[in-house]
């Protein structure tokens, strides 16, 4: 058997014949151009068309199982992934439909913090135990006399803010809200 190979004009072609026959259903020369893919990767289908086989009912021989399963670890990965947006999902209409705890603000005087000859300084504590913030809010300090105003601006929920008054000597201050606007 001989084997040639010509390359003029870009043309790829062997002989291979054995000088025995010449019939149609066997060329002495095959051109080795036909047996590459679309591709271009130089495998050749070896003459079947793209249709199914006989013994594929679906169509989809040419397609490994391997491909076509999903693994155990990606729907373990996907179950998680849903359970976190769904849970997401829930926070966001729950926290959408609570209404915030309706909690009047609360004062009082919470420590002395020194003193000079007439005077006396007094810590005040203004606690929002609320779950929405204040945009304001005044304290009245009694002592008895004169009674002072504390305004306490920007106040968050849950949180409290502090000030310090000044009070005659021998007198014992009392603290209140007097107003305040939520945010």
């Amino acid at each position: 058997m001989t084997d040639r190979t010509s390359d003029a004009d870009g043309d790829r072609s062997r002989d291979v014949s054995d000088g025995t026959t010449e019939s149609a259903g066997h060329p002495d020369v095959v051109d080795e151009s036909d047996e590459r893919d679309e591709e271009g990767d130089g495998r050749s289908g070896g003459g079947y068309s793209d249709a199914a086989d006989e013994d594929d009912v679906d169509g989809t021989s040419g397609e490994p199982p391997e491909e076509a399963a999903v693994s155990t670890a990606e729907q373990a990965v996907m179950g998680v992934a849903l359970a976190v947006t769904v849970g997401l999902f829930a926070f966001a209409v729950w926290q959408a439909l609570a209404a915030p705890a309706a909690v009047d603000p609360s004062a009082n005087v919470t420590s002395v913090q020194g003193g000079g000859e007439n005077v006396t300084y007094y810590g005040v504590t203004l606690r929002n135990a609320g779950d929405a913030g204040l945009v304001s809010a005044t304290v009245g300090v009694d002592c008895p006399r004169p009674s002072r105003q504390i305004t306490f601006e920007n106040v968050p929920a849950n949180a409290h803010r502090n000030a310090t008054v000044r009070c005659p000597n021998g007198t014992t201050p009392t603290a209140d809200v007097v107003s305040w606007i939520p945010a």
